[in-house]
């Protein structure tokens, strides 16, 4: 990884490189070995320490897995885990759920709900944020809600356009593959971003 890179920038770059080599759920008993493989450092509980050993003690390591098994936020989990160097500061924590990833940007201080506002004490000047690329994009899913517990989808930005009405999301386990596409950022489903940086 280059380290003159942003963490965010290299998420961009690995997931781009997970676009490529094009992973998609197999039926039946086989199961994708790449797909498998990206909850490997997932963990529940616990906080990841950044290191190889990587959790605190009280982290549970999640049973080994499907290709059938809900993979976006290990896709995105493992592009943190691939892109993070020391010294990077941690927006979330390799998790194997969307809810779980959003109560780690809470405590990180790293989730930006939708209509994210910040004001400049000096200037009084107020201005309303947009996600950035390397930012994931967080949303219910099948009438759950990750911000409430429930179950939700995850999207990697690459890129927002212009007049910020929609942006360009690579997620995983839509169409049981990695999928590269626009979404609408008034998408009612679409509770709010973790700011990687």
């Amino acid at each position: 990884m280059d380290p003159t890179l942003t963490l965010a920038q290299r998420m961009v770059s690995w997931i781009g490189a997970q676009l490529y080599l094009a992973p998609y759920e197999i039926p039946g008993a086989k199961h994708e070995p790449r797909i498998v493989a990206y909850g490997e450092h997932c963990r529940r509980g616990g906080t990841w320490r950044g290191t190889v050993e990587g959790w605190t003690p009280e982290a549970k390591r999640v049973s080994s897995a499907t290709d059938e098994e809900a993979w976006c936020a290990k896709l995105q989990s493992a592009a943190l885990v691939a892109s993070w160097l020391p010294g990077d500061a941690l927006p979330f924590s390799p998790r194997v759920s969307v809810a779980e990833l959003y109560r780690d940007a809470v405590a990180a201080s790293t989730w930006r709900a939708m209509g994210h506002r910040t004001t400049d004490r000096k200037t009084g000047v107020t201005t309303l944020h947009d996600p950035e690329p390397g930012d994931l994009m967080i949303l219910a899913r099948a009438g759950g809600d990750p911000t409430r517990g429930g179950s939700g989808h995850v999207r990697l930005c690459v890129s927002v356009d212009l007049d910020g009405d929609t942006y360009r999301g690579v997620g995983g386990n839509e169409k049981d593959r990695i999928v590269d596409a626009v979404h609408s950022l008034s998408d009612p489903d679409l509770r709010g971003w973790i700011r990687v940086g």
